[in-house]
């Protein structure tokens, strides 16, 4: 757990001043939490997953949890983490995912932005949604006290799901209706095909998460690094938020087998009338038979069933993805550098990161063509 001195007694100063809480760990606000962020209906936003991502960080976790107003009952909180070892620069991270602050109103969110900017650190929201007021408060807040870099991020696709969706197959053009009947009989013809589509219990978690963790670790994510078998602080994280999405009900998980072999996983949310794909893969092995196309539409055909408004796949627009919808969420990232001799070498960094990624960008689209 965080202890009060890891953080400078200036910084926690500058807070108490403006009649604020801070609260290291979230127990103290176990009863709160997700009272606010039903306004924010996302599993990012929820309480387990906040609780998931502190366990993941190890006793070392650097978190500071700024509250307006009561605890009991508050207007507004933002959990901001320690990037490095000194309280040189925070972050409102959720593995890759938008995340936003929680707040009970726009003069909530304007209070609790001008917070952040007293704490006279460079504070960065990785990836949020652009439709957010938060930037624009942020923003506003660093207005005569520094300098805010906005940039759009990756947006991700979104499926707005209606009654055509009942019958999936009915959305694509007769030769991608051929290519998925032809995937389907190359699948048949491996073994017996089965979809299972679960809300799993507590008891079934341990075991279901052991088949999805191989099943992404026999894809292109394991040479990519970014499988969770080989990302121990990411596996940590979603072994804390499985379990915890299970008690409280919208943990989502489906498979597709062969002869009872998992091929295809799916590792989701049910929120907000709404399914969140946070993990999707597939064995390569058996690539020619489209396991993630197969699941993908028995997935979106039982959301459909289920009354859900929309299947947010999270994650990043990708060529695979434009065979299921085109609407995507914009999405940006802030990052605000107050006048203070501390953010000079950190704004200095990341521009010169950020001139590195572009060109690479760049050079990356010139071979391509």
């Amino acid at each position: 757990m965080t202890g009060p001195e890891r953080w400078p007694s200036a910084l926690t100063r500058r807070l108490r001043a403006r009649d604020l809480s801070i609260v290291l760990g979230l127990e103290e606000l176990a009863g709160s939490w997700d009272a606010l962020a039903a306004a924010h209906p996302t599993p990012m936003q929820s309480l387990a997953w906040a609780t998931a991502a502190d366990a993941a960080e190890g006793d070392g976790a650097q978190v500071l949890n700024i509250v307006l107003g009561d605890r009991r009952d508050p207007d507004a909180i933002a959990s901001l983490r320690r990037v490095s070892r000194r309280p040189t620069e925070l972050a409102l991270t959720a593995f890759g995912e938008p995340i936003d602050v929680l707040y009970r109103d726009r003069a909530a969110l304007a209070a609790l932005c001008d917070a952040i900017a007293e704490l006279r650190l460079p504070v960065k929201l990785r990836r949020l949604l652009a439709s957010s007021p938060t930037a624009d408060e942020l923003t506003r807040a660093y207005a005569r006290r520094g300098v805010v870099v906005r940039r759009d991020t990756n947006p991700y696709p979104a499926i707005r799901l209606d009654e055509t969706w009942l019958e999936p197959e009915g959305r694509f053009n007769s030769g991608r209706r051929s290519d998925l009947r032809r995937a389907r009989r190359r699948a048949e013809a491996l073994g017996t095909v089965t979809v299972d589509l679960t809300a799993p219990g507590l008891d079934q978690v341990d075991a279901l998460l052991a088949d999805a963790v191989a099943v992404e670790a026999a894809g292109w994510k394991s040479r990519a690094g970014t499988a969770l078998a080989a990302d121990h602080r990411q596996r940590e994280f979603f072994r804390h938020w499985t379990a915890l999405a299970a008690q409280d009900g919208s943990l989502r998980m489906a498979f597709l087998r062969l002869d009872g072999r998992p091929v295809a996983m799916q590792l989701a949310a049910e929120a907000a009338n709404r399914l969140w794909l946070l993990k999707i893969g597939y064995d390569e092995e058996v690539a020619r038979c489209s396991p993630g196309n197969l699941l993908m539409l028995e997935v979106v055909r039982a959301a459909a069933q289920r009354g859900l408004s929309h299947v947010e796949f999270l994650g990043r627009s990708e060529a695979w993805t434009a065979l299921w919808t085109t609407q995507t969420r914009a999405c940006v990232g802030i990052a605000a550098y107050p006048y203070a001799v501390g953010s000079a070498p950190v704004l200095a960094k990341d521009l010169l990161a950020f001139s590195r990624a572009r060109r690479s960008a760049v050079a990356a689209v010139s071979r391509a063509g």
